[in-house]
């Protein structure tokens, strides 16, 4: 994947499960604004300060060199964009510049992360006995509906990102936690009529991610 500007505000949704990269050089921050002042949308690369430029979460005006304590609190957010559906490779990610607000902690549940298997069972539960004339399409609802996600800033820069388990330590864990089969949990609850039931095996588990 290559670097992308977004043209319009988008929905991101940040991964859950994974962590920051202590060790690392460069951080995920430092890299992704190295790619900005490469970028030239950002200014002459003479010129660039990532002092000038504020969180890329929609509405929030916070710079990213803002704190109470003085510290820098800049943040490389792990995120995934709408495209990428949950049985995609959990570890291709994209990494944005946020304030430290902006990137919840895995600990915090709410609507800006990427729904996890046993949101999307809720969900599609849910869907299945609100919808009776839809329940045998071969197509779940998109995941999208799930969490209604993070709205980016147009004109950010979301730079691709693969998390790994380092030398360096990078990305201490990985983003197997955002990784499940939407569409076998959609298969599943048609055939029990509405209910989720866990498989007893053997089966294959679906690769890919969350994200």
């Amino acid at each position: 994947m290559a670097n992308k500007i977004t043209t319009t505000v988008e929905p991101i949704w940040h991964a859950w499960y994974t962590t920051g990269d202590p060790g690392a050089e460069p951080s995920h921050k430092q890299a992704v604004f190295e790619a900005m002042k490469a970028s030239g949308n950002f200014g002459p690369a003479g010129q660039f300060d990532p002092h000038n430029f504020e969180c890329a979460a929609e509405g929030c005006n916070r710079k990213l060199d803002e704190s109470t304590s003085g510290t820098y609190k800049v943040h490389g957010a792990h995120v995934y964009r709408a495209n990428q559906a949950p049985s995609d490779d959990p570890n291709d990610c994209w990494i944005v510049a946020t304030c430290n607000r902006h990137n919840p902690a895995r600990s915090e549940e709410n609507k800006w992360h990427y729904p996890r298997q046993q949101e999307a069972i809720k969900y599609l539960q849910d869907w299945y006995g609100a919808n009776p004339g839809k329940q045998n399409a071969t197509t779940p609802p998109p995941w999208t509906g799930i969490n209604v996600g993070m709205k980016l800033k147009a004109n950010t820069l979301l730079m691709p990102h693969n998390i790994t388990k380092g030398k360096l330590k990078v990305d201490l864990g990985s983003g197997q936690g955002n990784s499940y089969n939407y569409q076998s949990l959609w298969a599943n609850i048609k055939k029990n009529k509405g209910t989720y039931k866990t498989p007893t095996g053997p089966y294959t588990k679906g690769q890919g991610k969350g994200v």
